[in-house]
């Protein structure tokens, strides 16, 4: 049986744009983690490159957010990508 999840779509505050992060992989490759925080990383520079100014980011992976906002999770291969993302995000903040 499997769950399903009713998932509905908020708008942005006004005067903000929304980015939504999402990846997916068969299950034997166990991979999403990487894969959220790889289009992180593409989404923060186009946010940069195309200067679209105050943009909230949603993803659904939890364990990739947390780490993101420095909670304690241990990721090996993702941990490189998330600092990166940090360092380009408090880039796009300063500007």
């Amino acid at each position: 049986m499997s769950s399903l999840r009713v998932i509905k779509w908020e708008k942005p505050t006004r005067g903000r744009y929304k980015c939504n992060i999402d990846a997916s992989f068969t299950s034997q490759c166990n991979r999403v983690g990487i894969g959220e925080a790889l289009g992180l990383l593409h989404a923060i520079w186009w946010v940069h490159v195309l200067q679209l100014g105050s943009v909230d980011f949603a993803m659904d992976s939890k364990t990739v957010v947390d780490h993101f906002h420095n909670k304690e999770t241990v990721l090996t291969e993702v941990e490189n990508v998330l600092k990166e993302c940090n360092r380009m995000f408090s880039l796009l903040r300063d500007n």
